[in-house]
């Protein structure tokens, strides 16, 4: 009976910490939550991360175009200095999601002397600590994402080292919000949360073992 009862407040608890996530997540989705692109204040930097690309027809899904949209508007509007790109493609043939959102933004207007491509991250973890080689140290930093990914955003770069940081929603286009996570999105980024926490040790002991190339544990 003793294990019984372990088991289940085990269970109990474990449910807990998924709704608490789960409601970080849904609460976090809501665009009207975060500033308005008016209201920031300029930064260094601006990193977009990468998404989906279809496979039929290996262009950036809508909700990835509109990271890279809200990042070209941002920088024209005088938000930043720089934008980084992240994001791995699906196939090494094909472009990387990275490559594509810069060509999106330069079709905006943004020069391409204003930007950097990183096409190797495959996950929020390896957005952050790919993305850093190419900033200058003690650079502001502006990670931009969709609403409901900017908490677990914030904690993966924070954990990554970077100090001056701030976060955007991709929502913001024009004051409208063009995009919305389903409710299989929100389930997903939930549990996407305790992944990443798992995930996290176990390339501390590959560093520490010095197991090569680390870092794709974090994939």
């Amino acid at each position: 009976m003793g294990i019984i009862k372990l088991l289940l407040r085990l269970g109990l608890f474990g449910s807990g910490l998924f709704l608490a996530t789960l409601t970080i997540v849904v609460v976090s989705s809501r665009a009207n939550i975060w500033p308005s692109g008016t209201d920031l204040a300029p930064t260094d930097v601006i990193v977009c991360l990468g998404g989906g690309i279809s496979y039929t027809t290996g262009k950036l899904q809508p909700m990835v175009t509109q990271r890279a949209t809200t990042c070209a508007r941002l920088y024209l509007s005088g938000k930043a200095k720089t934008i980084v790109f992240t994001g791995a493609g699906i196939s090494e043939n094909l472009p990387s999601a990275a490559a594509l959102m810069a060509r999106h933004a330069i079709d905006l207007g943004v020069p391409d002397t204003a930007i950097f491509v990183e096409p190797e991250a495959r996950s929020t973890l390896q957005n952050a600590l790919f993305s850093l080689p190419q900033i200058p140290e003690g650079s502001s930093v502006r990670v931009v994402t969709d609403s409901f990914h900017l908490p677990r955003s914030w904690i993966s770069f924070y954990w990554a080292g970077y100090s001056d940081l701030t976060v955007f929603p991709s929502q913001h286009v024009k004051g409208r919000r063009k995009w919305g996570p389903n409710s299989k999105t929100i389930l997903r980024e939930a549990g996407a949360y305790w992944f990443n926490l798992a995930r996290i040790p176990v390339y501390s002991m590959a560093l520490f073992f010095h197991v090569p190339n680390a870092e794709r544990v974090l994939d």
